[in-house]
């Protein structure tokens, strides 16, 4: 199992400024990297697994709310847990973070421990998460694939095609 300072977070604003400043407050618990816009982003998931996106809501290219609705919608990113910046105060914004599958978000200007906080909180939620995961299909004792894993294969209906 990694551990928290492995994993990886990618932080997404169009403000370097910004970016420059969360990437600050967040390398101090895990590595970051950075993407300046939403097709940016895209292409670095694409090539570079992540563990958190902490990504800001207006942008220019796409916002980040639907930003989170296409990488909701992409099974390779789907269980990426998403923290949004926003410097809205706006009660349907905080909403619309939730219903485009945010896992959690903060308010400008950033209050660093905040910020830290919750990013570390998501971290080890998806800690867990990954660990419980493979806990079901790998046998401690032996190391071996388990019945669970076994009846999960074959369930799915390409398990029984030969292969071409």
């Amino acid at each position: 199992m990694k551990h928290i300072d492995q994993y990886s977070v990618l932080v997404v604003d169009d403000d370097e400024i910004t970016r420059l400043m969360l990437i600050a407050v967040l390398s101090d618990i895990c590595h970051c990297e950075a993407a300046g816009s939403a097709q940016e982003a895209f292409n670095f998931l694409a090539v570079h697994p992540v563990d958190l996106i902490v990504l800001d809501i207006q942008m220019p290219d796409m916002s980040g709310l639907e930003f989170c609705e296409k990488v909701r919608a992409n099974n390779n990113f789907v269980k990426i847990p998403i923290l949004f910046i926003t410097s809205s105060v706006e009660r349907n914004i905080q909403e619309a973070c939730w219903i485009t599958g945010g896992n959690d978000f903060v308010k400008k200007p950033v209050i660093s421990n905040t910020l830290k906080q919750r990013a570390e909180n998501l971290l080890k939620s998806k800690i867990i998460a990954d660990s419980m995961f493979h806990t079901g299909y790998d046998d401690p004792l032996t190391g071996m694939k388990t019945e669970h894993y076994l009846m999960k294969e074959v369930s799915e209906p390409s398990a029984l095609l030969p292969n071409q």
